[in-house]
């Protein structure tokens, strides 16, 4: 198709050919809604320390079959501010399954209701000795900001945060994109790039954020 004027090929950055110029440090990776997986990322810290975590049970036996050399602890709980339990509202199209209901504009049909458990990533920490610093990737359906609220002390050991963060009116009482800006920025953290960006008005972008003591906010990196 002819590219109208001012239009340019975007280059695919949620990769770890990419990613691998920011130079992490990061021992540890947190994988916070596991769904298939992310395997650029599991192969951007291959021989480090990665734990998934995901309120399905199940996730971890698709993701032995699927990768049986890869090594990881799995935690089978939802992340959010506070322990307790919650609902998880799992749909036809198993990505859009999370915790928050849905508005009309990602509305998916929900084949079960299922009550889970919910744990903080500061309890987490917490109770392991897990190598640092941290990296977090988050993609919890309209959940992010709730984890990020049980996380004050975690982010405090974090390099770098990759989060799918909504723009649009996606979930009921859903949070606004400049919510999770002002806490990240509250916990030193700076927006640096947008790692799905394909032009015109999307629903949510995948963010990547970095402390803002990273060399790349010097045009070190």
């Amino acid at each position: 198709m002819p590219q109208a004027a001012g239009e340019g090929v975007l280059p695919r950055k949620f990769t770890a050919r990419y990613l691998r110029r920011f130079r992490f440090l990061a021992q540890t990776l947190f994988d916070v809604g596991v769904g298939a997986g992310t395997p650029e990322l599991y192969t951007l810290f291959a021989g480090r320390k990665l734990v998934l975590i995901d309120p399905l049970a199940e996730v971890e036996e698709n993701l032995r079959k699927r990768r049986p050399g890869l090594a990881f602890d799995f935690i089978a709980a939802a992340l959010g501010s506070e322990e307790g339990r919650a609902v998880l509202n799992i749909t036809e199209v198993a990505s859009k399954t999370g915790i928050p209901e849905r508005t009309p504009l990602t509305a998916e049909k929900i084949i079960e209701r299922r009550r889970v458990p919910v744990t903080t990533l500061d309890r987490i920490v917490a109770e392991s000795a897990f190598p640092e610093p941290f990296g977090l990737k988050l993609d919890t359906e309209g959940f992010e900001l709730e984890i990020l609220r049980g996380a004050e002390r975690a982010l405090q050991k974090t390099e770098f945060i990759i989060a799918e963060v909504s723009l649009k009116k996606r979930f009921l009482g859903g949070y606004r994109f400049s919510e999770v800006v002002a806490l990240l920025g509250s916990r030193g953290f700076e927006l640096i790039d947008i790692l799905n960006f394909r032009g015109g008005v999307a629903r949510f972008y995948d963010c990547l954020f970095l402390r803002y003591d990273h060399p790349v906010f010097e045009g070190r990196s």
